[in-house]
């Protein structure tokens, strides 16, 4: 757990950690962070196993109750509920309460159905579920305070979680942050394929996947770059700032190592989910909450690695059944899709200022104004223009007195 106590709200007082230019114009983190994986596990969370280590982690947060769950209804945030649901009931504690923000206006963001499935299976009365309008949207009446008051701050949906941050004031937040980065598949997974299916490598495609994984260093430097050039979403970065960012990406992630234990250490000392967690914690400072996200705890992360061995899980599925297959419902561990929450949070509002902004904000060194605004303009825009969008809105609205 990151306690957090009751702390300054000001925009000076919150220890936000910032992107650099070009990760603003990118709408990413890049490069690497600190290192977070212990080299060697305590004795006892060797013998917990990582569901062991998973439950002390969501103990320590129903200890401090109220204890809130963002709640999306996607696995990884079923995952804490479910484990922290089965934890409070062992030590008789209060149980968590899931907090669920829907989305009446983007059909593609909906997960009513899946969260009501896992809610249902669970046996929780008590569930907290919040209407997300226009007020919600990157340039939102509640964007709109949290900008004003902090700035531009990674990542750009961060505002949101001042909601249920507010409705656990006092007491303790648990989400799911970071399943996609530890129980999504790594470079060892190819190897799994090829060594477990010797007919899926035997196709073209598939053995060239797993060659470049193979491949030294600056072989898959080469074709990362090449490949973050040629489809990279950001039509908006000008040429060198596209070259730039693909160069640094590319290097980041070539250097990412093969089996599954050196790639989870790798994955948690990214820049990325550095900035997560420090901000995170930051903000929850100023409600004075105490927030863990459990999937990016070091010892869980550890304990993870350990037990999916040198080439990792076979799946996602695989390692959600590993970690509480005896608690949700089959359909969730097994689950394929994935919500889209791109236009819940860019909508109308987002889109009338695109119209009429006047290009400040953006370098014109590192940014297209006009093909920045196209990408806003789209049916389902990138989500990684959304931190300039923020960064535009900004640059438009802040008092003449505000500091920079």
């Amino acid at each position: 757990m990151r306690a957090a106590g009751p702390g300054p709200v000001g925009r000076a007082g919150v220890g936000f950690l910032r992107l650099s230019g070009l990760e603003q114009a990118a709408g990413m983190a890049l490069g690497r962070g600190a290192a977070a994986l212990p080299e060697a596990d305590r004795p006892a969370e060797r013998a917990m196993g990582p569901r062991g280590v998973l439950e002390q982690l969501v103990l320590g947060a129903l200890q401090k109750p109220p204890c809130l769950v963002s709640f999306s209804g996607g696995r990884d945030s079923s995952l804490v509920l479910a484990v922290a649901v089965h934890v409070a009931r062992r030590e008789g504690l209060p149980l968590p309460v899931p907090y669920t923000r829907y989305f009446g206006d983007a059909p593609e963001a909906e997960e009513g159905p899946w969260q009501e499935m896992v809610v249902r299976h669970l046996g929780l009365a008590d569930w907290q579920r919040v209407g997300a309008g226009a007020d919600m949207e990157l340039v939102g009446a509640r964007a709109q305070g949290f900008l004003l008051r902090h700035g531009v701050v990674f990542p750009p949906m961060l505002y949101v979680l001042g909601e249920s941050l507010g409705a656990a004031r006092g007491g303790s937040h648990l989400s799911g942050e970071g399943g996609d980065q530890v129980l999504g598949p790594r470079r060892a997974t190819y190897l799994r394929f090829a060594l477990s299916s010797p007919r899926w490598t035997a196709r073209p495609a598939a053995a060239r996947a797993v060659l470049a994984q193979l491949a030294p260093r600056p072989v898959r430097y080469r074709l990362l770059r090449r490949r973050y050039e040629a489809f990279s979403p950001r039509a908006w970065l000008r040429p060198a700032a596209l070259s730039a960012m693909a160069s640094q990406l590319a290097w980041e992630r070539a250097g990412e190592p093969l089996l599954a234990r050196g790639g989870l250490r790798w994955e948690l000392a990214s820049r990325r989910t550095s900035l997560i967690r420090a901000n995170v914690a930051a903000l929850a400072a100023t409600y004075a909450v105490a927030h863990c996200d459990p999937l990016l705890e070091p010892a869980f992360v550890a304990a993870l690695a350990r037990a999916g061995g040198r080439l990792g899980f076979s799946s996602r599925a695989a390692a959600m059944a590993y970690l509480a297959g005896d608690l949700l419902p089959q359909r969730t561990i097994g689950r394929s899709t994935k919500a889209v929450f791109n236009t819940a949070y860019l909508g109308p509002l987002a889109r009338d200022f695109a119209r009429r902004w006047s290009g400040a904000g953006a370098d014109p060194g590192l940014v297209d104004p006009e093909a920045l605004r196209a990408e806003w303009l789209k049916p389902v825009p990138a989500a990684q223009s959304f931190v300039m969008l923020q960064a535009a809105w900004l640059a438009e609205n802040r008092p003449p007195a505000q500091d920079r």
